[in-house]
C-alpha cells in the first residue's frame, strides 16, 4: 500500500464502500463488480483479493447474523425454522472445495498479469451474459456440477465466482432460505482463502 498515490487509495475506498452497498442489497456481486475497478486503479490482484476477503468475511458474517436475528423476531418461537439450508450447501462444499483450493493456488504461483487477464475475461462473459439478458442457468445435475466446480475455481483464484454458484443454490434453495444459506457459503469460502493466504504470508 505504501506505493499508492492518495488519489488511488481514496478511489480504492470509495470502490470499497459502493460494493458494499451491492453486495448489501443484492446478497452477492460485491466483489465480481469491484475487482476491475480495483485492478483499473492499480494493476495487482495479489494486493487486492486479501482485503477483499477480509472484507467479504466480515460483511457476510456480519449480516447472515443480522438477518437470522431479524427473521427470529418475526416469528413466534415454535414457528422458529432455520433459515440455511445446510444439507445443500454441504453438498455444494464436496464438490466445489477441491476446484477452489486449485484456484487459490494458482493464484498465489500465477504471474499477475495472467491473473488480471483471467479476471477481466471472466467479467466479460459475465457482463455479456447479462446485456443479451442470458445470465447463467443450471437444469441438470451434470450443469449442476459444472457450475459448482468452475465457480469454486474461481472463486479460488478471483472471489468472482457469484453468477455460476447462484445459478445452481437458486435451482436448489428455498427462496427464504437462499440468501442465508449464500452468505454463509462465501463465509466458508473466504475463510479457505484468507487461511491460504495467510499461510503463503500474504500482505493484509
Amino acid at each position: 500500500m505504501e506505493q499508492l498515490a492518495p488519489i488511488q487509495l481514496v478511489l480504492i475506498g470509495l470502490v470499497f464502500v459502493w460494493s458494499g452497498f451491492v453486495r448489501s442489497g443484492l446478497g452477492f456481486g460485491g466483489a465480481v463488480l469491484a475487482l476491475p475497478f480495483l485492478l483499473l486503479i492499480h494493476n495487482d490482484p495479489l494486493l487486492f483479493l486479501p482485503l477483499i476477503a477480509v472484507h467479504l468475511l466480515i460483511f457476510s458474517s456480519w449480516m447472515a447474523i443480522t438477518n437470522h436475528r431479524k427473521v427470529n423476531r418475526g416469528r413466534a418461537k415454535s414457528e422458529n425454522l432455520a433459515t440455511i439450508d445446510w444439507k445443500y450447501l454441504k453438498y455444494a462444499l464436496l464438490v466445489m472445495i477441491i476446484p477452489k483450493l486449485i484456484g487459490v493456488f494458482g493464484l498465489l504461483t500465477m504471474p499477475a498479469k495472467w491473473m488480471t487477464s483471467i479476471i477481466f475475461v471472466v467479467v466479460f462473459v459475465y457482463a455479456i451474459g447479462y446485456v443479451l439478458n442470458r445470465p447463467f442457468k443450471s437444469n441438470s445435475k451434470i450443469l449442476d456440477a459444472i457450475f459448482l466446480m468452475l465457480g469454486g475455481y474461481i472463486s479460488g483464484a478471483s472471489l468472482i465466482g457469484a453468477p455460476l454458484i447462484v445459478a445452481v443454490f437458486a435451482s436448489h434453495v428455498a427462496k427464504e432460505k437462499l440468501r442465508d444459506t449464500l452468505f454463509v457459503l462465501w463465509f466458508i469460502l473466504v475463510l479457505i482463502k484468507v487461511s491460504a493466504f495467510a499461510l503463503a504470508g500474504g500482505d493484509f
